[in-house]
């Protein structure tokens, strides 16, 4: 098994034991332990041969690590089986029986435990309302299964997990990593405010497949409803490799491609040549006519004679004889 790191404080020889591989699972060795604090609340705490419960499991396709209301303090990211099951490996298969198996024994022992746990005696149809559901079904997606990244606030590294390539290169580590001769090796992720975080790591535009290590939590109670959460350890990530928009040239160069290049240039070249000789020809055309033109226009304001200026004679004013009015004598 590659090695793993779930804890700064966990060796490798602990986390091996500690991890369960989803076709190894074997739910009878699943135990709960019921815990109530001098202030009321509820807890069950899930072991796995008395110990907490980590599941490696496989390869699957996800949507993308998302934030909910922008709060980057409550990050999560859906796994996603797909609808068709006939193209689920056996993998995929175990690790999906493996979490249905968990999921009907936490309902098994809601039930025979619901005077403890709710008050009062609770069949299994009223406890499958309540509890959220740990694999969620969708007729059209198909099933999938939510996990959390733990954050803690102030912490130089906020998120508790470590995720890699698909190489086991580090992308994002919880604490700083050592060399052979000593020095301190930066953060993957880089520091401060510019430091990546899985939801720059895990996105949806990239069609990201991941496999890696979960833990399975305690039971919770909130608002008269319950359920498990699970939250990720460690990640490697497979991303598709868009090419528009990549920033990356992934066209080839061919031995061929200099004779091409060759034969390009020279008809260029000979292009441009023929054009500069035709445009050359048609000025040469050009200034030969207008020099003609306008020797002719010289030629015809010579011979244009200006004409002599015409007198507008003024009209005669015409003579009005009035005749005298004859009085008659009395």
């Amino acid at each position: 098994m590659s090695s793993i790191t779930v804890a700064e404080t966990t060796t490798r020889k602990e986390l091996t034991s500690n991890v369960t591989r989803v076709e190894d699972f074997d739910v009878e060795k699943l135990s709960f332990q019921f815990r109530k604090t001098d202030k009321g609340s509820k807890s069950v705490n899930i072991t796995y041969n008395g110990k907490p419960l980590y599941l490696d499991f496989p390869l699957i396709k996800t949507w993308g690590a998302t934030c909910w209301d922008d709060n980057v303090t409550n990050v999560s990211m859906n796994l996603a089986f797909g609808g068709d099951e006939a193209r689920w490996s056996d993998a995929t298969r175990a690790f999906y029986d493996c979490l249905m198996s968990i999921e009907r024994a936490i309902k098994d022992y809601a039930q025979e435990h619901s005077e403890q746990l709710f008050g009062k005696v609770k069949s299994a149809e009223i406890l499958d309302e309540l509890m959220n559901a740990f694999v969620r079904q969708n007729d059209k997606y198909g099933p999938s299964h939510k996990v959390k990244f733990q954050y803690r606030e102030g912490d130089d590294v906020p998120y508790k997990c470590e995720i890699y390539d698909m190489n086991g290169k580090p992308e994002y580590l919880v604490s700083r990593k050592k060399s052979e001769d000593g020095t301190t090796l930066p953060l993957p992720q880089g520091e401060g405010e510019d430091a990546k975080t899985p939801l720059d790591l895990i996105k949806k535009v990239d069609r990201p497949f991941v496999k890696g290590v979960l833990q399975v939590g305690s039971m919770y109670f909130v608002s008269g409803s319950f359920g498990v959460s699970t939250r990720v350890i460690q990640l490697n990530v497979r991303r598709s490799h868009n090419m528009v928009g990549s920033g990356v040239n992934y066209v080839s160069t061919r031995d061929t491609e200099s004779m091409v290049l060759k034969a390009i240039d020279d008809s260029e070249k000979a292009y441009a040549e023929k054009v500069e000789n035709e445009t050359t020809s048609y000025t040469a055309a050009q200034d030969s006519e207008d020099e003609d033109e306008d020797e002719e226009e010289v030629e015809q304001e010579a011979a244009v004679v200006e004409p002599e200026p015409v007198v507008e004679e003024k009209p005669k004013k015409k003579k009005v004889v009035r005749r005298k009015k004859k009085v008659s004598k009395a």
